[in-house]
């Protein structure tokens, strides 16, 4: 029947098998379609990520931070040697290629700290599974929120973010201790 339409609206015999497995389905894409909706989700609870309500704090957080730091760099100028203004840091960076590296690097972490967690070693839960759950996400949580103040501060210098801020941050200062790679090495 669709074969008839399809002849009668032009379209070449080569094409109309394809369109009829589109329409219809085959037996490869009832297959796939079965494993992806049924069992992927199953394997990918099981296996790599369980805790869905932790994620939407953390894309609260994300996209706090990603709003509060374009805006920061937006109202920050750029100034030249003799002092005048010739742009914003908003103009000079690549904002999709910053939020794109940021979302992969969180996302990466995200994958592999529940990897660690949800491994199970000869049938009994991992011993590190209790120690990575809550600090580790904790302490992405705590990076995120110290980001969102220091946007914010510079946005408005307001002294209360400030001492929150530094309280945030007690842990870990970015000037003093820096993550070295091979290159600084």
């Amino acid at each position: 029947m669709i074969k008839n339409i399809l002849l009668a609206l032009g379209f070449p015999q080569k094409n109309i098998f394809g369109f009829h497995a589109f329409f219809y389905g085959t037996p490869l894409l009832l297959l796939l379609q079965k494993f992806f909706l049924k069992k992927l989700p199953i394997y990918f609870e099981q296996y790599v990520f369980n805790d869905w309500s932790f994620l939407p704090s953390l894309t609260l957080l994300v996209l706090l931070d990603t709003i509060t730091g374009g805006l920061g760099a937006y109202l920050t100028p750029i100034k030249s040697a003799d002092g005048k203004v010739i742009g914003t840091e908003f103009s000079e960076i690549k904002l999709y290629r910053k939020l794109a590296s940021k979302t992969f690097a969180i996302m990466i972490y995200v994958v592999s700290i529940g990897i660690l967690k949800n491994t199970v070693i000869d049938g009994e839960e991992n011993i590190m599974a209790s120690l990575v759950d809550s600090s580790f996400y904790s302490v992405m949580m705590a990076f995120e929120l110290a980001s969102v103040l220091r946007n914010t501060y510079k946005i408005y210098p307001f002294e209360i973010i400030k001492v929150a801020l530094e309280k945030v941050e007690v842990f870990y200062d970015k000037k003093k201790d820096k993550v070295k790679t091979n290159r600084e090495e």
